[in-house]
């Protein structure tokens, strides 16, 4: 993180100093990467969902594909005192770092909080908005078939998606 945060122009190094100091009291973090190790922690998340089995060329194209966005939240990782904290990633700038902060600051939240957000974004758009939504968010990850493959999920997982784009507008940043 040292080496590639110091790589970005003096704006960007505050905005995820700013950032990370904002989410580490609750058990957050944030992390720049050079393209290379965010490959590789891309590719570490995708072995660790297969059971710690070796990547299909199928994995390994995804992959690389998922390597070419700005920044993932990647849930919990254990830092190194071995305490879990809340992560995002960032590739090598500070592109999705608006986003994935609303993610990172939703995941902090208690359960029953998180379950209200959801429930105040989903109301807050028609059916058709909220279709809308999942189709652009689906074609811009560039997995067609992303909210139908989620059966039951497909709602929750758009409303995060709809708080971290309205998380991110706060700040001014367009889209992840």
């Amino acid at each position: 993180h040292e080496l590639a945060v110091k790589s970005l122009p003096e704006n960007e190094q505050n905005a995820v100093n700013t950032f990370r100091e904002a989410v580490r009291a609750g058990g957050g973090e944030i992390y720049v990467q050079d393209q290379s190790a965010y490959l590789n922690r891309i590719r570490e998340n995708l072995t660790q969902e297969n059971g710690g089995k070796p990547l299909s060329p199928e994995q390994e194209a995804q992959a690389k594909l998922y390597a070419d966005t700005h920044a993932f939240f990647d849930g919990q990782i254990p830092d190194a005192n071995g305490t879990t904290r809340r992560v995002v990633f960032l590739n090598s700038d500070s592109t999705g770092l608006n986003h994935d902060a609303g993610h990172l600051f939703q995941s902090l939240l208690s359960p029953e909080n998180q379950a209200a957000l959801r429930e105040s974004a989903l109301s807050s758009y028609s059916p058709e908005q909220l279709k809308a939504f999942k189709d652009e968010y689906a074609r811009r990850i560039g997995e067609p078939d992303y909210f139908n493959r989620l059966g039951d999920e497909a709602n929750n997982k758009a409303a995060d998606e709809l708080i971290a784009e309205n998380f991110g507008q706060l700040f001014q940043n367009k889209t992840f």
